[in-house]
């Protein structure tokens, strides 16, 4: 509220010159909690370790956090709960660390960060964005950007509005290993515009509540991206879901060229559908795109997946290119020679 005179049920307005709260509701028998402060700790100080803290109920702003060491270098997070906050629960910088925490119902995103040398390890990662934010600009549980060597392990990510687990804009080098990863309301594993990852050994499942259309969504995502790895992961899949997809969408690269979905093998994992079968490589670029076959013809590689689908489930959507296909039509093209499909 911009003024005292506005105030209406379900709003307020905080006078900070006077440091006096107005507003309509009757508080009898209530908690009223008013936060002003926008960080717990700030600053671009290098090596500092925050450890067995509770951090909440900050006012961060959107992709700012209650931690907030971005431009900073070797901040430790360890062993804390952040919770309740605003905005961001926490950014970290070159060097950051975030081992054993519990971050959630943030009020944007859990965690983000920028940088090279980043580590976020064994946390539980949880119902966050819970004002609301879009979560296809920034929200839900973890997005890294523009970052170098970023390391996601053995964290448990649940139950965010938006992604779960998500690097975007030229990060490179990205590992993303042993995570369990479920009921996110986009993609549980989303490698957006961005270069070489592994993913590996991770249980991804239940994710893309949110229903997004068309072919986003999925439990394990790669968007115009190259030379990633996907492989030992286990998968089960929402019915009207995805499982691992590809897609390209002709996006410009600041300074010249496009993001291209090249170069990426998809191997050994296991996709366990409660409905019909969805996978593939996917592309909406228009005929006369320098790189409209570049699913197809761009080296990317489907092979020895195994895909579990219910006799009852009805038809699947296994995607390559601009073309929807059954098993046998995909196979057809060449796609997955060495993969099974089991009907159960």
């Amino acid at each position: 509220m911009l003024s005292n005179d506005n105030v209406e049920a379900g709003r307020f307005y905080l006078d900070h010159a006077t440091g006096r709260l107005y507003f309509a509701d009757d508080p009898t028998g209530r908690k009223v909690e008013a936060t002003v402060g926008a960080f717990a700790f700030e600053s671009t100080a290098p090596n500092v370790l925050i450890r067995n803290m509770t951090i909440e109920k900050y006012a961060s702003v959107a992709e700012k956090g209650a931690i907030q060491g971005k431009g900073a270098a070797n901040w430790i997070v360890e062993n804390c709960e952040v919770r309740l906050n605003s905005g961001g629960g926490m950014v970290i910088g070159d060097g950051g660390r975030v081992r054993g925490c519990d971050i959630h119902h943030n009020g944007q995103i859990g965690v983000g960060g920028l940088g090279r040398d980043i580590l976020i390890s064994n946390s539980r990662i949880w119902a966050n964005n819970i004002h609301g934010f879009d979560f296809t600009w920034e929200a839900g549980g973890v997005k890294i950007v523009v970052s170098d060597s970023v390391v996601f392990r053995g964290n448990y990510v649940h139950d965010n509005v938006g992604p779960g687990l998500w690097c975007d804009i030229n990060c490179r080098n990205v590992v993303y290993e042993g995570n369990l990863v479920e009921r996110n309301h986009d993609s549980g594993i989303f490698h957006e515009i961005s270069f070489s990852a592994i993913i590996r050994n991770n249980i991804v499942q239940h994710n893309g509540i949110g229903h997004r259309k068309w072919f986003w969504g999925g439990d394990i995502v790669v968007a115009a991206s190259q030379d990633v790895e996907v492989y030992g992961n286990t998968l089960t899949v929402s019915v009207g879901g995805c499982g691992i997809v590809l897609i390209y969408q002709s996006r410009p690269i600041k300074g010249g060229g496009r993001y291209k979905t090249h170069n990426n093998s998809i191997y050994h994992n296991e996709m366990n559908f409660e409905g019909a079968a969805c996978a593939g490589g996917v592309s909406d670029a228009e005929p006369g795109d320098e790189n409209f076959s570049i699913i197809t013809d761009g080296n990317n590689r489907f092979d020895r997946n195994v895909y579990r689908v219910p006799r009852t489930s009805g038809p699947p959507r296994f995607v390559w290119g601009h073309a929807i296909f059954d098993w046998h039509g995909l196979r057809g093209k060449g796609v997955k020679p060495n993969g099974q499909l089991v009907v159960h």
